[in-house]
């Protein structure tokens, strides 16, 4: 027992019939928690609570519908924003209503694939967008920054 377990045992004594912190415990036989913390100053189990977005997701202008077929062989429709698709190995992700939340869907289980790869296909590299997202957060421009305005206009 070090001065760090002795401290805590003075200042912040367990509950009779707990068992301790060793690997033998029997903390395995408990349920398991949810999701949160420990307050390292009170001692309190706080819930973590969701984040909600800054503004409600709307893909209206810019809206896909994506068919896939679980896992369990059942037929989903998503709507997302186009926009946010991207290529990630062997699967694609995208945003989707109403909350915005990104999911990762398998190529494999995409019913209208063609469909969904053309407007992959019609997005600019991540290096473009970093130029783009350079010019646009500071207002500024270069003959680089309009000929990609020039082909992506949805970008503006």
């Amino acid at each position: 027992m070090g001065l760090f377990d002795l401290l805590r045992m003075l200042f912040n004594p367990s509950p009779p019939g707990d068992a301790g912190s060793g690997a033998d415990s029997g903390r395995t036989s408990q349920a398991p928690r949810k999701p949160g913390h420990i307050n390292p100053f009170t001692g309190e189990w706080i819930e973590r609570q969701p984040v909600s977005p800054a503004e409600p997701f709307d893909p209206a202008d810019y809206a896909i519908s994506v068919e896939y077929q679980n896992f369990r062989g059942e037929q989903k429709t998503f709507l997302g924003d186009w926009r946010t698709l991207r290529p990630r190995g062997h699967h694609i992700s995208l945003q989707v209503g109403p909350t915005g939340q990104r999911i990762t869907l398998s190529q494999d289980r995409i019913q209208n694939l063609p469909e969904v790869a053309a407007a992959v296909g019609r997005l600019p590299t991540g290096q473009q967008r970093r130029v783009m997202a350079f010019h646009k957060n500071r207002g500024s421009t270069s003959p680089v920054y309009e000929k990609l305005l020039e082909s992506f206009p949805e970008w503006r």
